[in-house]
């Protein structure tokens, strides 16, 4: 079971990720994205050092001068840093026009993504494809039900 122990993990991100969009709704309309981007970087950071430092994962910041994989670090930092400005600035807009749940729903079909990015450049394929196909059009029938059904 402890092999298994990453589903938990990913459960109790997601209901967290849920309860952070539903708080991020009126704590957006009282400070700007700005604001609550740089207190979430930072917060991350301190986080996220803090734990690295105590668990001994800080030594690998030494990998980093290696080239190829700085450069995969680096990349993958700013489509990080530039996925979450955008996600802030749009998550803005749909709360001053009362869509921010529909928002979030459409943000949440980003498995469909990384299932199909995986596929490409990591050649992580596996997976069954009978239970993940259906899965991401459920995804996408979901979100575009969500959608029309606010008209």
């Amino acid at each position: 079971m402890a092999s298994q122990v990453w589903i938990l993990y990913a459960l109790v991100s997601a209901l967290l990720w849920g309860c952070g969009y539903t708080i991020l709704a009126p704590v957006s309309r009282l400070i700007s994205n700005d604001v609550i981007s740089m207190g979430y970087g930072a917060s991350l950071f301190i986080v996220n050092f803090l734990y690295n430092t105590y668990t001994g994962g800080v030594d690998n910041f030494a990998v980093l001068s290696q080239g190829p994989v700085a450069l995969k670090y680096f990349t993958y930092v700013a489509i990080f840093i530039l996925g979450n400005f955008l996600n802030l600035k749009g998550y803005s807009l749909a709360t001053q026009n009362g869509t921010s749940g529909l928002y979030s729903a459409i943000c949440s079909i980003y498995p469909v993504f990384t299932i199909i990015l995986s596929a490409i450049f990591l050649g992580q394929t596996n997976y069954n494809l009978s239970y993940v196909i259906p899965g991401m059009g459920f995804i996408l029938i979901g979100t575009i039900l969500l959608a029309f059904g606010k008209a």
